[in-house]
């Protein structure tokens, strides 16, 4: 092989890399954003008294929880990220 081809090939390693990568910080985002919004969610019935509601709001919320978590092992790079980060400490308020 010569050395552009090799080249070429590096280049395209690392951009399919990259882009998996983008690929997996998106969905862990959008995952994030779901936690927050849940977490939100049990606060509000917690503070309407609505109990059944937040029960059942903290059950999605943890299923959501496992869910980022989960993606975010898979993610290395991801997993120490203030996205995952913010998103947890919203979960633990």
């Amino acid at each position: 092989m010569r050395h552009h081809e090799l080249v070429y090939l590096s280049l395209s390693n690392a951009a399919s890399l990259l882009e998996n990568l983008y690929e997996r910080r998106e969905l862990l985002i959008k995952k994030a954003r779901d936690l927050i919004k849940k977490s939100k969610e049990v606060i509000v019935n917690v503070y309407l008294e609505k109990w059944e509601d937040a029960e059942r709001k903290i059950s999605e919320l943890n299923i959501v929880k496992a869910e980022l978590e989960n993606m975010a092992k898979t993610a290395g790079e991801l997993y120490y990220s203030s996205t995952v980060r913010d998103s947890l400490a919203e979960y633990v308020e």
